[in-house]
C-alpha cells in the first residue's frame, strides 16, 4: 500500500503499534494515551506527532528515530515518560 499519511489520533485503547510503510511521510498518534510500544519502519517519515502518548518511553523514541532518520518535525507534548535521558543534538 502506498500510504503516505496516517492519523490515529485519540485511540486510547491502542497499546501496541507496528507499521511498515515505505512511502509514509506523516504519522499522527496524538492522544493515544495507552500506546506503550511502537515499532515503525517508515524510512521517508518526516513528521511524527506523539503528543499525549503518556506511556511511550525513551527507548521507543530512540528506536523510532533510528528507523525513521528523516524526521524533521517531532511533537512530544505531554509525554511524561520521555525525556529523562534526552539530550539535544547541536550541529
Amino acid at each position: 500500500v502506498g500510504l503516505r499519511s496516517l492519523n490515529l489520533g485519540i485511540c486510547p485503547k491502542l497499546n501496541i503499534l507496528r507499521i511498515e510503510a515505505m512511502l509514509m511521510v506523516s504519522l499522527e498518534l496524538k492522544g493515544c494515551g495507552g500506546l506503550s510500544e511502537a515499532s515503525l519502519n517508515c524510512p521517508l517519515l518526516t513528521s511524527l506527532d506523539a503528543s499525549f502518548c503518556s506511556q511511550l518511553t525513551d527507548d521507543c523514541l530512540s528506536a523510532t528515530t533510528r528507523a525513521c532518520p528523516l524526521i524533521e518535525s517531532l511533537i512530544l507534548m505531554s509525554c511524561p515518560s520521555i525525556g529523562l535521558f534526552l539530550t539535544p543534538v547541536h550541529s
